[in-house]
């Protein structure tokens, strides 16, 4: 008996390295196309992320903006119109009055960027989150949301009454109907600093978006819903329990998959080439973790399988966010490898 045991540790070793290979080899890749066409999967495939452009102050920014993306062959363009900056002051007023010697219309300068997107071709994918102060009196004076905030400054959450939100959604899609065919509900919901502090929850997640998509469809029926990319985690970090694999299953068991028509999801290369097929990798750095499951561009086909699982493979995916970090003599040599190793410009 005891001399099979080294036989059994070399069949083992040699079973759990013909694993990672073929996971490096075959998994997510597809050799034959599927029976049924995907809904929004043949649409221009290059867009863009235009983080802050609404705090531009000169719109000719704005603008130059947007034919940038445009003559580099984008043709969609993912715009935040966060719910704090467009009804401020009070439940039902779209008034800013920031600078109350020169209130105007929250909607201004809104209404300028999607006109300009219009003009130049380019189709806005409007992500709607962070609710105003107003929205949440509990969860701002909660002791969670504070210790949360202390640590970082950017931290948000649901507002107390979901209604809230969903009102606002509506209205945002009544304003623009015929303007904005693309709506993102919320954003890695995954994630204690988008939920208040506190340990994510799927059920009241669900909550969230059947009521903001319900009013969505109401002001628009040809609106196009947008699943909020989730954070790609293994869930060993305090501030990010849930994997986004564990989280989207629960949000599927909880009947959350018709409450949105398209998958979104996050692709960070953190150092790892766009062709790399791995979704799991064995490391030595760091023993608590000693396989890394985390994220690199192949985390999607896990999401996708999560779908397939789940019977909702009539769904497309589209890429929220993308990008790798590029070494540069202005990183800190100890952030350099905060986002994976980083790579050069070519």
């Amino acid at each position: 008996m005891v001399a099979l045991l080294p036989l059994a540790a070399l069949l083992y070793v040699a079973l759990a390295g013909f694993v990672l290979a073929d996971n490096g080899t075959n998994r997510g890749v597809t050799f034959a196309p599927g029976q049924q066409p995907v809904a929004w999967a043949d649409v221009p495939q290059l867009g863009v992320n235009l983080y802050g452009i609404q705090h531009e102050a000169d719109p000719a920014n704005a603008t130059r903006t947007l034919e940038m993306a445009r003559d580099m062959g984008a043709r969609f363009a993912r715009i935040q119109m966060p719910w704090e900056d467009v009804e401020i002051h009070a439940r039902g007023d779209f008034e800013d009055r920031r600078n109350p010697a020169a209130p105007k219309s929250a909607w201004q300068k809104y209404d300028f960027i999607m006109a300009e997107a219009a003009r130049v071709g380019i189709a806005p994918i409007v992500r709607l989150d962070r609710p105003p102060d107003w929205a949440r009196t509990k969860a701002l004076a909660s002791p969670a949301f504070q210790e949360r905030k202390a640590i970082n400054g950017a931290a948000t959450g649901p507002p107390d009454d979901f209604a809230d939100y969903a009102n606002f959604v509506g209205a945002v899609v009544r304003h623009y109907r015929g303007q904005i065919r693309f709506i993102q509900l919320w954003n890695e919901p995954n994630l204690m600093d988008e939920w208040n502090g506190q340990r994510p929850s799927p059920s009241e997640f669900v909550a969230l978006i059947k009521a903001a998509y319900t009013s969505a469809k109401a002001a628009d029926p040809q609106v196009v819903v947008l699943f909020p990319s989730l954070s790609p985690t293994d869930g060993l970090d305090k501030t990010a329990p849930y994997t986004d694999l564990d989280f989207l299953d629960e949000v599927y068991q909880l009947g959350g998959g018709q409450f949105f028509d398209i998958m979104s999801a996050q692709a960070y290369g953190l150092g790892q080439p766009p062709d790399e097929h791995r979704y799991i990798r064995p490391r030595t750095d760091n023993w608590a973790r000693p396989v890394d499951s985390r994220i690199d561009v192949s985390r999607v086909v896990l999401l996708r399988e999560v779908m397939e699982n789940r019977g909702d493979a009539g769904k497309a995916i589209w890429i929220s966010e993308f990008g790798y970090v590029t070494d540069s003599p202005t990183i800190p040599p100890e952030k350099r490898f905060t986002w994976g190793a980083p790579v050069t410009p070519a």
